[in-house]
């Protein structure tokens, strides 16, 4: 394979292309009127192939057999998930009510879902501390008069 720098100089003279400028960018105008810009010494190993690319589809220079597909490959089949085989470790205990809509039938299937040993009750929230018990809690001691 050419190397990509040279095949890009070579694509723009055959084309006709002009150096109408050139600093930190060289930019060339085609008699078709079309202006291509590459930098005059990029970072990117790549930026010559990218280049080359562009100014290709620019010109509408290509391969006569681009784009035509290839030969296709067997569908493979799909993976189960990991425990899809795995009993539940809980049973349903009594058969779901109908649900209508969307958000029931998803809160309908939480309540299914859910074990047993966490249907318990929560205990209730404890009541909020006073400033000073919270100072007392923390090891702050009272200053004495």
């Amino acid at each position: 394979m050419a190397d990509p720098k040279t095949s890009l100089e070579r694509l723009i003279e055959e084309h006709g292309g002009v150096l109408v400028r050139q600093k930190k960018h060289k930019v060339y105008r085609f008699p078709n009127g079309a202006t291509f810009t590459v930098a005059s010494t990029p970072e990117c190993p790549l930026a010559y192939d990218n280049a080359l690319a562009f100014l290709k589809t620019l010109l509408g220079v290509h391969s006569p057999n681009r784009g035509t597909p290839g030969e296709r490959r067997e569908k493979q089949p799909k993976r189960k998930p990991v425990g899809s085989g795995a009993p539940l470790p809980f049973r349903l205990e009594t058969p779901a009510p109908e649900a209508n809509t969307w958000k029931e039938k998803l809160a309908m299937a939480v309540i299914q879902l859910t074990p047993p040993q966490a249907k318990q009750p929560v205990a209730p929230p404890l009541r909020k501390l006073t400033f000073e018990q919270r100072m007392l809690r923390a090891g702050v001691k009272r200053l004495e008069d």
